[in-house]
């Protein structure tokens, strides 16, 4: 791939991944402010906000026949809120039920490194490829023939499911622990807080490895060619 296309394939991901950011979570968190400030209550502000997720999740599935696992979790994010919403009245529940979703998405990622591949890898494929044959075989190659690549990919994803379950802790913590309008407000940053740094880890990670994942591959293909040599 020459430095232009390259440019583009990392633009386009760039700006793939700001659109499922803002459509999973800015939008329906910002939804969700407004209306429950403007007297709404939390379960008609929280239906209006999955809106967003749900419209996505649709588009994606007409447009490429699969699902968007973003806005799949989004969506269970805010049906959790929904329920909470209408099975407590006690605040401090109100705050730490957050946690259930956040707690929940940590096990499953920790688990999924049980599995062939780990979770992070579908997400970084699903950013990275966006819909496009030639990219996601790359993906799979560097998966299949670096072991830089498939060390990154563990890495990331304990490195995001262990930093949410002590995110979890924490909220469950300080909800019990701190004044009502002090923990409401750790609640509502501590989640852009974290996924923001998560993030920033993530990209920094990846750009490191990249290079060695090149370079693994591409000893791998010459130790293919050595090996078996065209007739």
């Amino acid at each position: 791939m020459n430095s232009t296309a390259e440019s583009s394939a990392q633009h386009g991901s760039r700006r793939s991944f700001v659109v499922n950011i803002t459509v999973n979570m800015v939008l329906p968190y910002l939804t969700y402010r407004v209306l429950t400030g403007h007297g709404f209550t939390d379960l008609t502000a929280l239906t209006i906000g999955a809106i967003f997720p749900a419209a996505l999740a649709v588009i994606e599935l007409l447009a490429h026949r699969s699902l968007d696992i973003l806005a799949l979790l989004s969506l269970c994010t805010l049906a959790i809120g929904i329920v909470g919403s209408e099975i407590t009245g006690d605040a401090r529940l109100a705050i730490a039920k957050d946690s259930l979703f956040t707690g929940g998405f940590g096990i499953v990622l920790l688990a999924s490194l049980l599995a062939a591949r780990p979770l992070m890898f579908f997400f970084g494929r699903k950013f990275g490829a966006r819909h496009d044959p030639v990219a996601e075989a790359r993906w799979d190659d560097s998966w299949r023939k670096s072991p830089n690549f498939r060390r990154t990919m563990q890495l990331t994803t304990a490195l995001w499911g262990g930093v949410f379950l002590l995110e979890a802790a924490v909220r469950v913590v300080v909800a019990y622990s701190m004044p009502v309008p002090t923990a409401a407000a750790f609640s509502q940053t501590s989640s852009v807080v974290v996924l923001g740094a998560l993030i920033f880890l993530t990209i920094v990670s990846v750009r490191r490895s990249s290079p060695i994942t090149r370079r693994e591959v591409e000893e791998y293909d010459s130790a293919s060619v050595a090996t078996n040599p065209r007739p």
